[in-house]
């Protein structure tokens, strides 16, 4: 399952299995709750980051954010939730 985490209210899907079809778009939307210009996206699979990226558009309070699903390829479908946070 995934997780949204600091700055984001909620993430869809909330599942993803081995097999699903890919998100519309291949993007994960979150909905961020602070402002953020230049966020670090940061997944987190209980306390490993397995992966981090630098996006070039900003996390806004009340809009949508968009995150490349190909970020999801070195979670472990049997490590557990996947948490999604974002950092300056």
């Amino acid at each position: 399952s995934l997780l949204a985490g600091e700055p984001f209210r909620w993430v869809a899907p909330e599942i993803l299995r081995p097999g699903d079809p890919v998100p519309a778009r291949r993007r994960l939307l979150l909905w961020g709750e602070r402002h953020i210009r230049l966020p670090h996206v940061v997944l987190w699979q209980g306390d490993r980051v397995v992966a981090r990226r630098r996006v070039w558009w900003p996390v806004a309070p009340g809009r949508v954010f968009r995150v490349p699903t190909d970020m999801l390829s070195a979670v472990d479908p049997r490590g557990g939730p996947v948490l999604v946070t974002a950092e300056p």
